[in-house]
């Protein structure tokens, strides 16, 4: 549930609203709005991490802040691609099961490798020219 409403905010509304802002002006600002639009999703979950500082350590801070900033330019850019939230949706929920599952051994692998994957996956489907998904 979470997923959507982070999705629903952070991409149909801010991501869409920064760059028909910039589109307005006639700037092409895409990377910029992107890189943006994923820091203020990492920086929403900063204050989360710092709860858990006693268990994961100001390193462990660090690694998630990063990781979630990854996440926020893969989710940016995905929504940017596809213009569909439900892609971004799906992605979301599926980085969240991953990192629940992969607590106890190193997270930090596991989710860069799904990252990866998704990443590939998402680049190889708009190289094979796969059409954006329609409402």
């Amino acid at each position: 549930m979470v997923a959507i409403i982070e999705e629903l905010f952070f991409r149909s509304f801010i991501l869409q609203i920064m760059l028909k802002y910039y589109q307005k002006k006639g700037v092409r600002a895409d990377i910029l709005v992107i890189l943006l639009n994923s820091v203020m999703f990492a920086f929403m979950h900063i204050f989360n991490l710092f709860l858990q500082i006693e268990t994961i350590g100001y390193i462990g801070v660090f690694q998630s802040y990063l990781i979630i900033s990854l996440l926020g330019i893969l989710l940016a850019v995905s929504y940017y691609l596809y213009d569909n939230v439900i892609v971004c949706i799906y992605i979301h929920m599926g980085f969240n099961i991953i990192s629940s599952l992969a607590i106890g051994n190193n997270p930090v692998i596991y989710i860069l490798l799904y990252m990866i994957l998704l990443a590939f996956i998402i680049f190889w489907l708009k190289i094979m020219n796969v059409k954006k998904i329609e409402n």
